[in-house]
Parts: C-alpha cells; sequence; structure tokens
C-alpha cells in the first residue's frame, strides 16, 4: 500500500476517529489544552469549523473505524467545540504505515514553519 494514496475526502463526526496513542509531538492531552496556540485554535474552530483536514486510516473498531494519523490538535478542538463534522482525507495504511505518515508530515511542518519565520517580517505573524 502506499500512503501518497487517498482513499476519500470528506466529512465525518470526530467520535468516529481514534488518538493515536503514540502522538509525535509527545504531548499529552493536557498539555495541549492548556497551550495558548490550541486555545486560539478552538476559538477559530468555534466560530468557523475545521478549513484543513485531519488525515485518518482505518481502524478496526465499530465505534471508531477512523484512527487519526494527523490532527491531533484540530481534533480535540473540533470535539471540545462539539462539532458535527470534520473534514478529513482517509488514507491507506497499516498502523506501522500510518506513523510513518506521521512522522513525515510533522518534518515537513517543521521545515514549513522555519521557512515562514524567516520569509516573514516580524508584523506579520
Amino acid at each position: 500500500m502506499s500512503l501518497t494514496r487517498t482513499e476519500a475526502l470528506g466529512l465525518i463526526p470526530p467520535q468516529k476517529i481514534a488518538f493515536d496513542q503514540k502522538n509525535p509531538r509527545g504531548e499529552t492531552k493536557e498539555q495541549i489544552e492548556q497551550d495558548m496556540e490550541f486555545k486560539r485554535l478552538r476559538k477559530s474552530v468555534k466560530h468557523n469549523n475545521l478549513f484543513q483536514p485531519v488525515i485518518v486510516r482505518a481502524n478496526r473498531s465499530k465505534k471508531q473505524p477512523y484512527r487519526l494519523v494527523d490532527g491531533e490538535r484540530r481534533l480535540r478542538a473540533a470535539l471540545l467545540e462539539k462539532s458535527e463534522l470534520v473534514p478529513v482525507r482517509i488514507i491507506e495504511g497499516d498502523e506501522r504505515e500510518g506513523r510513518i505518515a506521521a512522522y513525515n508530515i510533522h518534518t515537513l511542518r517543521k521545515e514549513r514553519d522555519k521557512y515562514y519565520v524567516q520569509a516573514l517580517p516580524d508584523h506579520e505573524l
């Protein structure tokens, strides 16, 4: 299977997504919820829902048929704000491939963020 293949894009209830207990950032739920950036995200989700889809893969659970690959903070914000549906990108892959995809996404995001910090004047951050 290739993680570059997307099975589907869609909207699903956030309660159908199981969190990955091995979050690549290594943050606990409590650490996330106390973070100022998360509080801003939560406020944005409350007023606008999510713009960027969370990435999920199939999960062997009837209650939560999807497992989160990327988007823990977005999913937590949607759950806390009681969003009915969240945008998702469903990818193919098993647990190992999902973990590799999560780490790759986080690595690329760090590189992108470094670029933005260097490219934007201070007043635009």
